[in-house]
């Protein structure tokens, strides 16, 4: 079977375009409309579901994605989502110990650009 990337011809007619639409469930076969989806399904169901399942499955096993560091400490960031706040002006999170030291420094009229 090809990769969904490579195919641009329809499973079910042969048809070649760019403008085909993916099977939602696997991701592997292409059809040019809903007739030829139709058509072509009891051929495709039992690949297209052991396929599914893969895909769920990798989904759900997959790693989580990597943990944060503060961007000025350069330490962990805390699991607490309190110790944790958003800066809107830079779009990243902060610790609460680099907040309060830059707070600090603004009310010292420092001026603190993230």
């Amino acid at each position: 079977m090809s990769t969904p990337a490579a195919s641009t011809q329809c499973a079910a007619c042969g048809k070649s375009s760019n403008d085909l639409k993916t099977c939602n469930a696997c991701k592997l076969v292409k059809y040019c409309n809903v007739t030829c989806q139709k058509a072509h399904r009891p051929k495709h169901k039992t690949a297209c579901k052991h396929r599914a399942a893969e895909l769920h499955e990798k989904a759900l096993f997959s790693p989580p994605p990597p943990k944060q560091d503060c961007p000025i400490c350069c330490l962990p960031l805390p699991i607490s989502k309190s110790d944790i706040q958003y800066q809107y002006c830079c779009g990243q999170h902060l610790c609460t110990g680099c907040i309060f030291f830059h707070m600090k420094e603004f009310l010292n009229q420092e001026v603190y650009n993230c």
